[in-house]
């Protein structure tokens, strides 16, 4: 198994390097993968620390690693014309700037340019 220490975007780069191996598939069915959040959010971490009825810390995340608990995880697969990224609990593309720019023409209607 692999067992990550930081944010939920070291992971996102091990899975990125894993996915780039012609062995890819067959080593995904057999690894595990464990996570002791040290970044901002660490929401992957804290995700499993909920599911398995544990409080959300660093040191619960280890000793869930170490109590051997596992389970399934989704993965998604976004590709672009000219690449391809895995992800797990979401996927953003600056969508939030693209809000923010584009309606700069509303900037009257307050906060509720947002939402339209």
């Amino acid at each position: 198994g692999i067992i990550v220490m930081g944010g939920d975007g070291i992971l996102a780069e091990v899975l990125e390097g894993m996915r780039k191996r012609s062995d890819y598939e067959d080593i995904m069915k057999r690894m595990k993968f464990g996570i002791v959040g040290c970044g901002t959010s660490n929401g992957l971490a804290a995700s499993i620390a909920h599911a398995a009825n544990e409080q959300y810390s660093a040191l619960e995340s280890t000793f869930i690693i170490c109590k051997g608990q596992a389970s399934k995880m989704d993965l998604s697969l976004y590709q672009t014309r000219n690449e391809t990224y895995t992800s797990f609990l979401t996927f953003s593309w600056a969508f939030i700037s693209d809000v923010d720019i584009e309606s700069e023409c509303i900037r009257f209607m307050g906060r509720l340019r947002n939402d339209i």
